[in-house]
């Protein structure tokens, strides 16, 4: 198999799939700039796509595409817009060589399916694939996290809605190539071939409500020693608004540390806004 992000989409997707084709800005007065576009598969895979794609790409934008397909006709990224989970993922952003090598002793020891790809995202850091049977959001991503909590990997990137990296393309955030290590052809494996016992992270909000959607949980996060990527996320924007940093710097820098949200700027908005009243509110408070 190639390893450019054609063959890539195409061996992942039917032709008729439909996609988001996300791309961020990481340069210039358009830092944090989102956009997006909804094909097909094979809209995404052709030539003369690629190379659009590619020219951007040169010009500072990262490129990235949906995990799972969409429904048809879908015109965004939220879990409500998936067909179907597809694929299962680990997005493995630190101590990524020992947490790769702990992957595959595990799928060669037989405790976990052979990942199907493996995409090295930059120097130490990789996305882990499996191609499942199509199955329900909800328990795809129930199994998501159980992986992510067990091989300490990032825990945001847990939804069926995510968008990932394509190999082929350079990540300008991070000033390296993306490349496809390996791909392994076969049947998709079923989420019954994945350990069955594997815990909840004790702190989160499944864990302690039974609610692995997370469909219940209200107001603001990152309160109350909320250890979570959102939870980070708000805590970080609170200190950079309390030091006088201007507001839609933060936004539009949150935006692009946060591509895999359905809707980065929407994401980012909300949580400096989120945050802009808690300092108001302590504000208050000590008047």
């Amino acid at each position: 198999m190639r390893r450019d992000a054609s063959a890539y989409i195409r061996a992942n997707f039917r032709p008729e799939d439909r996609l988001a084709v996300v791309m961020i800005q990481q340069r210039g007065e358009q830092q944090g700039k989102v956009v997006q576009r909804f094909w097909s598969a094979e809209t995404a895979a052709w030539p003369k796509t690629q190379a659009w794609l590619r020219y951007q790409n040169k010009l500072g934008w990262d490129v990235y595409a949906s995990a799972n397909p969409l429904k048809p006709g879908a015109r965004g990224r939220h879990k409500e817009d998936v067909l179907e989970a597809r694929w299962l993922y680990l997005d493995v952003d630190r101590d990524g060589d020992a947490t790769l090598k702990r992957i595959d002793d595990d799928a060669e020891a037989g405790r976990i399916p052979q990942p199907t790809a493996v995409v090295n995202t930059s120097p130490g850091r990789y996305q882990v694939l499996w191609r499942i049977r199509g199955t329900e959001t909800d328990r795809a991503e129930d199994m998501l996290r159980r992986l992510a909590h067990h091989y300490g990997t990032d825990r945001a990137a847990t939804d069926c809605a995510r968008v990932l990296r394509l190999p082929g393309f350079r990540s300008c955030k991070r000033d390296a190539p993306v490349r496809l290590l390996r791909y392994r052809q076969g049947p998709p494996s079923g989420l019954e071939d994945f350990p069955q016992d594997l815990p909840l992270p004790d702190g989160s909000w499944a864990a302690r409500t039974g609610d692995p959607g997370g469909r219940g949980q209200t107001g603001p996060r990152g309160a109350g020693g909320d250890t979570s990527k959102s939870g980070q996320d708000w805590a970080w924007t609170r200190e950079q608004l309390r030091r006088g940093r201007n507001a839609e710097e933060v936004q539009a820098e949150l935006a692009a540390r946060r591509p895999e949200k359905s809707n980065p700027d929407q994401y980012a908005s909300r949580t400096v806004d989120n945050a802009q009243r808690s300092l108001e509110a302590a504000i208050g408070r000590s008047r």
